[in-house]
């Protein structure tokens, strides 16, 4: 997580979210709605498709 932190905050912020969403992918993380929201948010910031994060993580929510 440290490195994905330096990549985000010092390379490029992008590269370091879209290596977020692919390790909770890939992982298999549980998300909260919350986390979802925030995640949502950084994707219209970088002009991803709605597709592209729904498709990749939209699973993953634990929806109450």
């Amino acid at each position: 997580m440290e490195a994905l932190e330096q990549i985000a905050t010092q390379t490029d912020p992008d590269l370091g979210f879209r290596l977020l969403l692919r390790i909770v992918e890939v992982l298999q993380l549980p998300l909260t709605e919350a986390q979802y929201t925030r995640y949502a948010t950084l994707a219209d910031r970088f002009h991803y498709g709605e597709h592209h994060l729904l498709f990749s993580v939209d699973h993953l929510v634990q929806r109450t």
